[in-house]
């Protein structure tokens, strides 16, 4: 590609354009004619090369992290060609930790819960009702509910599992029947069922969503505990429950709190000691009159010169008689401020509650601490 250059005849001085160049020689007072030449000119090299990157000269090992620097040592060195771009430099994986994959731990299987048995008494009217679809929806279950009448009494008693309570619930919303109180020969009915399943017994209260453990049993009752780690055996209620009236409320009974000992009776306050007084004898009384001095018209206090001169009121009797009120005994004993404090009598012992028994599991019988028996009879 080729371009003009206007060159002054008398200096040579070169322009790019023409009026540049005439002006020149007019200042200058130049004489001659412009010279025009015509110069060939490289053409600009474009690249596509991004502005920053690893450069490195085609010539020589220099480097470069800008396009725009290893352009210039190439021009300035006059080497040719087109600056190389080369990859990044990998960095170095010395001090690099190893990346650890942490596979998630798998969880771990719930196991199957295992069905527990469990009785209620209903009212004959909803176990008739109810009878012909106990089992609707559970062809599949291993575990089905069953009718049992006890022979002792008539009663009805719905036998289930744990595992199947839902379809309990739903037969119970729909037909509207719930459990009643057990008798005697309910709970014994069902514990001989129970015979070689299960071992010990607890207390369930599901009012209070709170377990309670068992002692013995003793006036007619499953006594509880406290301590809801301690459980009486099968034995021990099956025998206690043969002996009993058959047609009699099945009941828990017990202390349902903590008791604690009796406070300790208060001691009456006693005054604080008066001190006695001083022994000194105070000699009689004597009327002194003592001239104060005059000054101008006015009576000015005059210095005492022995406490003899005061005129004391009392004896030494009137004032201890007056400092103890008068209400002192000939002993000088402590008076006691107050005669007719008496303590106050202890608090009366809890008295066992009872509550009927409204079902029975292999574990637990099962309560309703909101019902008791007073409020059944």
């Amino acid at each position: 590609m080729a371009s003009k250059k206007y060159i002054c005849p008398e200096c040579n001085a070169e322009f790019k354009t023409r009026k540049p160049a005439n002006e020149h020689r007019r200042e200058k007072n130049h004489k001659g004619a412009i010279m025009v030449e015509m110069v060939e000119t490289k053409p600009k090299i474009t690249t596509s090369l991004p502005r920053k990157g690893n450069y490195k000269c085609p010539q020589c090992p220099k480097t470069s992290k800008a396009l725009k620097g290893m352009q210039d040592h190439m021009k300035a060195k006059g080497h040719k060609g087109n600056p190389i771009l080369q990859e990044p430099k990998s960095k170095s994986k010395i001090n690099k930790k190893p990346i650890v994959k942490v596979e998630p731990k798998p969880e771990p299987k719930a196991e199957p819960k295992l069905p527990i048995m469990a009785f209620m008494k209903i009212y004959e009217e909803a176990a008739l009702k109810i009878m012909p679809l106990l089992n609707e929806g559970l062809e599949e279950s291993t575990e089905k509910m069953s009718i049992l009448v006890n022979p002792q009494n008539g009663g009805y008693l719905l036998q289930y599992y744990s595992t199947i309570t839902g379809s309990l619930d739903y037969l119970q919303f729909k037909y509207q029947f719930f459990n009643i109180e057990m008798d005697n020969s309910d709970v014994l009915f069902c514990l001989n069922i129970l015979k070689g399943v299960s071992n010990t017994f607890r207390v369930w209260d599901m009012a209070g969503l709170k377990m309670y453990g068992t002692s013995e049993f003793a006036d007619g009752n499953i006594m509880i505990s406290l301590d809801d780690s301690e459980r009486a055996g099968w034995e021990v209620f099956v025998e206690g429950l043969s002996a009993s009236t058959p047609d009699e409320f099945a009941c828990v009974s017990g202390i349902w709190k903590k008791t604690y000992s009796p406070p300790k009776p208060v001691k009456q306050p006693i005054s604080p000691t008066p001190p006695k007084p001083a022994l000194a004898t105070i000699p009689a009384k004597q009327e002194v009159q003592k001239q104060l001095p005059l000054k101008e018209g006015k009576i000015v206090q005059g210095p005492i010169e022995s406490f003899e001169d005061w005129d004391i009121s009392m004896w030494a009797s009137e004032s201890f008689e007056s400092y103890m009120g008068g209400r002192v005994n000939q002993s000088f004993g402590v008076r006691n401020p107050y005669p007719n404090y008496k303590p106050p009598p202890p608090p009366a012992p809890p008295k066992p509650i009872s509550y009927p028994v409204y079902g029975i599991t292999q574990y637990v019988f099962i309560i309703d601490r909101i019902i008791s028996f007073e409020s059944n009879e």
